[in-house]
């Protein structure tokens, strides 16, 4: 065998030890995009000048995990490595802001992961925009508007903010505390879209549905109480009739009281969401506080009136029944306030609010009395011309009568 027909033989045996060879495959990234429109464009936390200069990921105890490992040259992007980590929830802190976090969810670290977030870093989706694996809105406490989580029976706000992921697959909607793994609210609901709503059920509850005035976007649901916005004309309390009454054994949603297990008040994420903790019936045992709500004219119960009791430790909230009773069970020995929420059309003539202290028995007929109001016709006052029809001008002297049956 000659010289060239070696190095022929040689280049053909490096050849197939290349094919053989695997290549080395690139890790899988999570990348973070900034989307200029997604959170509106009022009051940005990322501003254009800026974007992004800095990032880090963080677990659920609060421990910084990983930096960006790139950061894209126009400061739209940043990627992290997701070789080194395991499924679950994280937080990205975008340039050092403080209480500001990005939620994310790592399902697999076998493939990338892109997510998208918008200039206030409130609302962000995991996958593809228009069809994603999760959306998310969160609440961070460097956005002013963003209300702390409150403890249902103290009405206390505690040192801790929520946020809300969807996944894109199901009616599931979670709850959940940032930069932690505490879970507040975890259910499903079997409605493909909320009664009255064109949108998705869980658009509606994440309100992030473009708005009328360009660049903005409809308020969380919880806002359209009272009034109507953007592109919605269906107020809340056309169908929550008595979104104040939040007793312990309501279930998660009801027809006329307000879905307490997910925000503290009528005004929805403005008031804040709740800690379920506190949501369970009163301990078995103790003693019982009960009493009626009264017609003054009749002394028959008056149905459906709201009545709270209070001291340092609880807060609970009770409605009477046909028979104008309602009932307090478990308490413990000490002081607490009874409260009877006003009604429209109705005088309280008794004391508004009752102060009892519990001593090793229960409390029967802790009692208030209300008067209904008379409501007194306006007078209205019907009027005319008795005129001539040749010249169109007033007839004096003419006797009207008016009258009815």
């Amino acid at each position: 065998m000659n010289k060239s027909n070696k190095l022929v033989i040689v280049a053909m045996l490096i050849a197939m030890m290349a094919v053989a060879i695997p290549q080395a495959m690139a890790s899988p990234n999570l990348t973070l995009v900034l989307n200029n429109t997604m959170d509106g464009t009022s009051t940005p936390l990322v501003g254009n000048s800026t974007n992004i200069t800095s990032a880090a990921l963080f677990n659920t105890t609060g421990a910084m995990v990983e930096n960006a490992s790139v950061i894209s040259a126009d400061g739209m992007s940043a990627m992290f490595d997701l070789s080194n980590l395991t499924v679950g929830d994280y937080f990205i802190n975008v340039n050092n802001i403080t209480g500001a976090l990005v939620p994310t969810r790592i399902v697999s670290i076998a493939s990338d992961i892109n997510q998208t977030v918008g200039r206030r870093l409130r609302n962000s989706v995991i996958g593809n925009i228009s069809n994603p694996d999760f959306r998310i809105k969160s609440y961070p406490s460097a956005i002013s508007s963003s209300h702390p989580v409150v403890n249902f029976a103290s009405g206390a706000n505690e040192s801790k903010n929520a946020f809300v992921i969807v996944p894109g697959a199901s009616n599931m909607i979670e709850v959940r505390v940032l930069n932690t793994d505490e879970l507040l609210s975890n259910f499903s609901t079997a409605l493909t879209t909320h009664d009255g709503q064109s949108v998705s059920f869980q658009t509606w509850i994440l309100g992030d549905t473009p708005g009328a005035v360009a660049g903005t976007f409809t308020g969380n649901h919880g806002h359209l109480y009272n009034a109507t916005t953007d592109n919605t004309t269906l107020a809340c309390s056309g169908c929550h009739t008595n979104l104040g009454v939040k007793p312990a054994n309501f279930p998660p949603a009801t027809s006329s009281g307000w879905c307490f297990r997910c925000h503290n008040g009528p005004s929805g994420p403005s008031q804040g969401f709740i800690d379920p903790a506190i949501i369970s019936p009163p301990p078995t045992g103790g003693f019982n506080v009960s009493g009626f709500s009264l017609n003054s004219s009749d002394n028959t119960g008056l149905q459906g009136w709201a009545i709270n009791i209070s001291n340092g430790t609880i807060n609970m909230q009770d409605v009477t029944d046909v028979n104008g009773l309602y009932m307090f069970s478990g308490l413990s020995n000490g002081t607490y306030n009874i409260t009877e929420n006003p009604m429209t059309n109705w005088t309280n003539v008794s004391l508004s609010t009752i102060e009892v202290t519990v001593n090793g028995s229960d409390l029967p007929n802790q009692n208030f009395t209300n008067m209904p109001v008379t409501v007194v016709p306006q007078p209205y006052v019907v009027s005319g011309f008795n005129l001539n029809s040749s010249d169109n001008t007033g007839l004096p002297g003419w006797v009207i009568n008016i009258s009815n049956d």
